[in-house]
């Protein structure tokens, strides 16, 4: 079995990703194995693998998925499904890695938590300059622009002084395009959630819920290196974060630390709920949640039927919580209340909720939007919804 599982995401670039595979076969590690993971590309980049596989000093093996548009997180997941070794090294098709990148990943990774990297980010000349023999010779990255190597040192700097201070946990940040965590650590967070289509953000949402299950980020960023290649930008990167098609869903307000669309698919009855007051069962029964039978729990749900006292406190610590109103069809009748967990600033179920509050807004599923699809309303979370309101709800889109 090798120690590592380098996982490389590609989608129709096969010259970039002769260079990547060029500088994965001259690593200084030799007991790793490839899996080239293709969204849907066409014959050349099968050809280039082929032969690639034919001369490489390791084990290369070529992936594929039908292409439906941008799905790095699915395509990443494939990999992870069919790597056989223990920890996994994740690294894009246009990143070309330096010599020792594998090496220095495994020594961080034997520190514990996940591996935070870095790439320079290279121009159109320089990408130019980055050729199979350079590669083969290491004279590309004796020729790393000295701009980048003074920015990931910047970076590496700040990493060190905000964990230091304790602000800026979400930094620096954990990018899939160089980065590497135990297989254990993946499969606690279920992998990449599959439902971030297009650019952006399924990183972001990776690293927190390694967080919320106990992992700690291990800083590389200024040893394990690769140079990126530059290219033409995927059209659904629209020039900034918060205009990505996944900005919506990765700043709901709450996460699931095992996402329900990964490298398996959870249905509601496999999200550990505790219910709360009056008709639980049949409020669990009309949710279709599961049973919370160990310490963890997903999502709590308070049932007050009372509409002018205030919801009750979380009995407990709650993994994932959502502020609804709603009630379910099946004989409960009065407002759910999923509330904020104590040891997590924002969480839920498919609703926005506020941090720094007592309690959420309160929500309300409009008679025209299907269940699960509720907007903000005017009233304080304990009042009572109208008649012609009421719905029952599910964690999350399908």
């Amino acid at each position: 079995m090798p120690r590592l599982s380098v996982i490389v995401s590609t989608y129709e670039r096969p010259q970039d990703l002769a260079r990547a595979l060029e500088g994965l076969c001259r690593q200084t590690l030799d007991d790793f194995e490839v899996l080239v993971c293709d969204d849907g590309s066409g014959e050349a980049t099968r050809a280039l693998v082929d032969e690639v596989r034919a001369r490489a000093p390791v084990e290369v093996r070529h992936l594929w998925q039908e292409h439906r548009g941008f799905r790095a997180a699915a395509v990443r997941n494939l990999g992870a499904r069919a790597a056989r070794a223990e920890a996994l090294v994740l690294l894009d098709g246009d990143c070309v890695p330096w010599p020792d990148l594998l090496e220095r990943h495994l020594t961080a990774l034997e520190a514990g938590g996940f591996v935070v990297a870095e790439r320079h980010m290279l121009e159109p000349d320089e990408t130019a300059a980055v050729t199979l023999p350079r590669i083969a010779s290491g004279e590309a990255f004796a020729a790393a622009p000295a701009r980048e190597v003074r920015r990931l040192r910047r970076v590496a700097r700040k990493a060190g002084l905000y964990r230091l201070l304790g602000i800026k946990r979400d930094r620096p940040r954990l990018m899939t395009s160089n980065c590497a965590l135990p297989r254990a650590a993946l499969e606690a967070v279920n992998g990449l959630d599959e439902r971030f289509e297009g650019w952006g953000h399924e990183d972001d949402d990776l690293r927190r819920r390694l967080v919320a299950r106990g992992f700690t980020a291990q800083v590389a960023i200024t040893q394990a290196r690769c140079l990126h290649l530059w290219h033409e930008v995927d059209p659904t990167f629209l020039g900034k974060r918060k205009r990505s098609p996944n900005w919506r869903y990765v700043d709901r307000g709450f996460f699931l630390s095992r996402c329900r669309r990964g490298l398996v698919a959870r249905p509601l009855a496999d999200v550990a709920a505790r219910v709360v007051g009056p008709d639980a069962d049949a409020a669990r029964a009309a949710l279709g949640l599961g049973e919370a039978r160990g310490a963890r729990v997903e999502v709590e749900v308070l049932l007050d039927l009372d509409p002018l006292a205030p919801p009750p406190r979380p009995s407990g610590a709650a993994e994932v919580v959502v502020a609804v109103a709603a009630a379910a069809d099946s004989g409960a009748r009065g407002t759910l209340h999923l509330l904020l967990a104590p040891d997590l600033p924002v969480a839920g179920g498919g609703y926005r909720a506020r941090p720094g509050r007592r309690w959420p807004r309160r929500w309300r599923a409009p008679a025209s939007r299907p269940p699960g699809r509720c907007r903000p309303g005017g009233r304080p979370p304990w009042r009572r919804p109208a008649a012609s309101s009421t719905r029952s709800c599910s964690i999350g889109p399908a």
